[in-house]
């Protein structure tokens, strides 16, 4: 079982022969991993940090039931390469045009989580004919401060020195404190399956190698000095959270939409919208 494995020293193509659940194509000479399901328009998933391709394992066969999924293992991550490439919003930009390119999508909805919903900006912001609608969840690139053991692990030599201990420690704690609310959720099982690409050599010199690039930089904006950013943060506990926390978003943001979307798991439920004009809130189970 690879929970017994330690951190950081599997090959990649061994390792992916024993556990990839998807595909491989070559993109500008990096290889990349990618899942694909359903029939459909295309609609392309992209992780944050720390995740790959698993983060949406409760989302995609729902969505593969209307689309043509395809949830790629960014450059470093997951079972894809782990060259010392330039890590960065605009090296997962040209990822996702490579990709495109390669399937023979010429134009796809683009849903991006973290880093990944960094990703998808600046690809929108230099390729915007190709997008058919964007949808950002937990997106970075807001000027926001990073979390404390982040900031620990950027010290020089700290991160490689505990993340190459033989423990789940430093891990578990990172998905508790920036990844996972409810901390019951974390079973073994979801565990293993979440840090399962964390064994493969070269793992941990290129997580320290994103988490030390420059995202927290500003994403291109179209109005420049008169553009500003409008952070409100909802925090929702369970699924029965009130229709007001969602409906005070709508009065917060004039000219724009707002959307919640969740993977929980529970039963379907009908969008919701309130707020002013040209503002509306919605949110999705699935």
């Amino acid at each position: 079982m690879s929970e017994f494995v330690a951190w950081n020293s599997q090959p990649l193509e061994r390792w992916a022969e024993r556990y990839a659940q998807g595909k491989f194509v070559e993109l500008g000479g990096h290889r990349t991993h990618y899942l694909e399901r359903g029939e459909g328009p295309p609609l392309i998933l992209l992780h944050g940090f720390f995740y790959d391709s698993f983060l949406w394992a409760e989302n995609i066969d729902a969505l593969s039931r209307r689309f043509r999924v395809y949830a790629l293992d960014l450059w470093g991550c997951g079972f894809s390469t782990r060259e010392p490439l330039d890590y960065g919003y605009p090296l997962y930009a040209e990822q996702l045009r490579l990709f495109m390119d390669a399937m023979g999508v010429e134009r796809a909805a683009l849903v991006g989580q973290s880093m990944g919903a960094g990703a998808t900006i600046k690809f929108c912001v230099a390729h915007r004919d190709r997008v058919d609608r964007l949808i950002l969840v937990s997106a970075a690139g807001l000027p926001n401060p990073q979390p404390l053991m982040a900031r620990f692990f950027n010290l020089p030599g700290v991160g490689e020195f505990f993340l190459n201990l033989r423990t789940d420690l430093f891990r578990t704690v990172g998905l508790k404190t920036s990844f996972i609310h409810d901390p019951k959720l974390i079973t073994p099982d979801y565990f293993g399956h979440a840090t399962r690409a964390h064994k493969i050599e070269g793992s941990i010199e290129a997580g320290l190698k994103i988490l030390r690039s420059d995202f927290s930089a500003r994403l291109p904006t179209r109005f420049g000095p008169w553009e500003r950013w409008v952070c409100r943060r909802c925090w929702c506990g369970d699924a029965k959270t009130s229709r007001s926390r969602f409906a005070s978003l709508g009065r917060c943001t004039r000219c724009c939409q707002v959307h919640v979307w969740t993977s929980w798991i529970a039963p379907p439920t009908s969008p919701i919208s309130s707020g002013r004009k040209n503002s509306t809130v919605s949110r999705w189970s699935s």
